[in-house]
């Protein structure tokens, strides 16, 4: 899958942009003190039509393949966009068009595997009020890495259902 990424960007036909793009999804900016409770605003600029519309939803659909295999940093971009996919708006689209300018800066991602002395190690995190409609996301990042003194740490403050989950989702894959 060499040239994946370049033959979508051809595809979408995406013009060579002026400046890299190293971040496939700007986060919303960070709040401190109080505010940082409160939940995210709602999105109110303009829905998309329906051609902007079936573009966003290729682009989730199209690309979500891609980063399960090969370049797993723009997963987070995608699930934040697939998020709002039903309603999108001129925001989502920019948040489109930052992601491709992103896979355009970094058209190859390479997975390198080789054989060592490795532990497989699962780690999960939840938050809370990181999305807009107060909605609470919990994921979890899982590695091969090699054995040195490693001590187990949990968070106490994050939800043990989060933990649960995704380690039964490696001891127990779904079986159709």
């Amino acid at each position: 899958m060499p040239s994946y990424a370049k033959k979508k960007l051809i595809e979408y036909e995406h013009s060579k942009q002026k400046q890299p793009q190293h971040c496939p999804y700007s986060l919303n900016p960070i709040q401190y003190d109080k505010v940082n409770q409160d939940p995210l605003p709602e999105d109110t600029s303009n829905l998309l039509d329906k051609d902007e519309k079936k573009c966003v939803q290729q682009v989730i659909g199209i690309f979500p393949f891609y980063a399960r295999t090969i370049d797993m940093t723009i997963l987070f971009a995608l699930n934040a966009i697939a998020g709002i996919q039903a309603a999108p708006t001129k925001n989502t689209l920019k948040r489109v068009h930052q992601l491709i300018a992103y896979m355009a800066t970094n058209p190859d991602a390479i997975v390198r595997f080789r054989a060592s002395d490795m532990v497989l190690s699962l780690q999960s995190d939840a938050s809370y009020l990181s999305t807009p409609k107060v909605r609470s996301r919990a994921d979890g990042y899982s590695s091969l890495a090699a054995f040195q003194n490693m001590a187990c740490q949990f968070n106490l403050t994050a939800p043990f259902m989060s933990i649960a989950q995704f380690s039964n989702s490696w001891l127990y894959p779904r079986q159709k």
